[in-house]
């Protein structure tokens, strides 16, 4: 009898959410701010040259380099295999959101399928590519002459080939020009991830969390701190005050709690301050020193001296919410008492197919008191996918003065994945002596 497929559970599989933490992706192709001539100092020189710039974006737990091609060992499309660049992520501009184009690959073949957008402004870099990213005869002797020569240059505002080839310069330091950087998140490399880097707190509120995980065990007898520290201690505390990462726990994300800071009867305006992740290693082979953690960026809403509304939470791990499971918001007003017939709407909505809200208006009346609950809900969905971000976006508030065209703070969160793997099972029907059939699967 034929073989017959059976559909077994293999396992489950950590929830999406746990590997967005292995997985930080960031490439950007940028230009450099600085100048140079044809002697960079080589592929070393090259790469010190892109890591002290000024316009480097500075990606935590990244590498950056040279985008050149050096020699015939060293060329652009040999980065990938020479310096572990990710070949499957979306190129950025330096601004981490503009793509450049869909993979490294397609920065190779320009000259067939346009960059989706240009790398920067019109200028012409050093490159000694050809649009295939193979080496130039043109390229001031390996990036080591300024004596003579010509180094082969590409034109930043062009989406093709030109890129790469649509210029030349001289190597001598008469003409001194940019060069393309690359700056990326070598997968193979040591990372600390802090997850969300944004968070908004109200003065008095509820505290918010955030997670910070690595995405690798450190060395046998290596312990990895995080020092946890607030830059404005009235506006925010932290606690921990630090975090330990060891062989032992490194793959269970580790959560720091914010509490926002008191009511201080001063209308200060909404506070920003950050909160340094600040790594340190010791014992083992120190994998994890030199690496580095995101800042969290908080704003803490003032609620002294003014009519507004508060929205809690709004951001946070506490918004990471598991598939099947809910989280409720509250809306309240403050600083002043509506009257009794008073009535306030606070519409909500949102795009995300992974999420569905209880409501979609919050309305405020004496009967609640002027503060009522919504809930969010991650939609079981019984399909193993990544963890998706949603946002909750509040529309401006309908109602009476002083709160009239009032627009809250929005709602960002993670719905997470916690579906588990199916793998099909070859199995063929065993008949017994009996007559009795039972599946026996492999």
């Amino acid at each position: 009898m034929a073989p017959v497929k059976h559909p077994i559970i293999k396992g489950l599989i950590l929830s999406l959410f746990f590997i967005s933490y292995h997985s930080h992706a960031d490439t950007r192709l940028w230009l450099s701010d600085t100048r140079t001539d044809g002697n960079i100092g080589g592929r070393a020189g090259a790469d010190a040259f892109c890591n002290g710039d000024a316009n480097n974006p500075g990606i935590p737990a990244s590498t950056t380099r040279a985008f050149l091609s050096v020699d015939a060992a060293d060329e652009i499309r040999d980065m990938p295999a020479n310096y572990n660049i990710p070949t499957n992520e979306t190129i950025f501009q330096v601004d981490g959101t503009t793509q450049i184009t869909v993979n490294f690959a397609a920065l190779l073949d320009a000259g067939t399928t346009p960059l989706t957008n240009i790398i920067g402004g019109a200028t012409s870099p050093y490159t000694g590519s050809a649009g295939d990213g193979s080496l130039s005869i043109f390229n001031c002797a390996g990036w080591t002459d300024n004596t003579g020569g010509t180094g082969q240059a590409g034109s930043s505002n062009e989406t093709n080939q030109f890129y790469l080839t649509g210029s030349a310069s001289a190597c001598d330091t008469g003409f001194p020009i940019p060069i393309y950087c690359i700056s990326y998140v070598n997968p193979n490399m040591p990372q600390v991830t802090v997850t969300p880097t944004t968070l908004t707190t109200v003065e008095s509120g509820i505290p918010v969390t955030y997670e910070i995980a690595l995405n690798q065990a450190p060395s046998a007898g290596e312990t990895v701190t995080i020092n946890i520290a607030s830059n404005d201690v009235t506006e925010g505390t932290v606690a921990p005050a630090s975090l330990m990462f060891s062989n032992a726990n490194w793959n269970t994300p580790q959560t720091v709690t914010v509490t926002p800071g008191a009511s201080d009867v001063v209308n200060d305006g909404d506070v920003g301050y950050e909160i340094s992740n600040t790594v340190t290693s010791v014992g083992g082979t120190t994998n994890f020193a030199g690496v580095l953690a995101s800042n969290v960026a908080v704003t803490n809403q003032n609620i002294d001296g003014v009519d507004t509304l508060t929205i809690q939470p709004s951001s946070g791990a506490g918004l990471f919410i598991d598939e099947g499971s809910f989280v409720d918001v509250t809306v309240s007003i403050v600083g002043f008492t509506p009257g009794p017939i008073d009535v306030f709407f606070v519409p909500i909505s949102t795009v995300s197919t992974e999420i569905t809200l209880s409501t979609p208006i919050v309305i405020l009346n004496s009967g609640n008191g002027f503060s009522s609950t919504f809930r969010i809900t991650a939609v079981a969905d019984a399909v193993v996918d990544a963890d998706t971000a949603f946002t909750v976006v509040t529309g401006a508030t309908g109602g009476q003065a002083p709160l009239t065209g009032f627009n809250p703070v929005d709602i960002v969160g993670i719905a997470v994945n916690t579906d588990v793997a199916v793998e099909e099972q070859a199995c063929t029907a065993i008949k017994t002596s009996k007559g009795t059939v039972f599946p026996l699967c492999f």
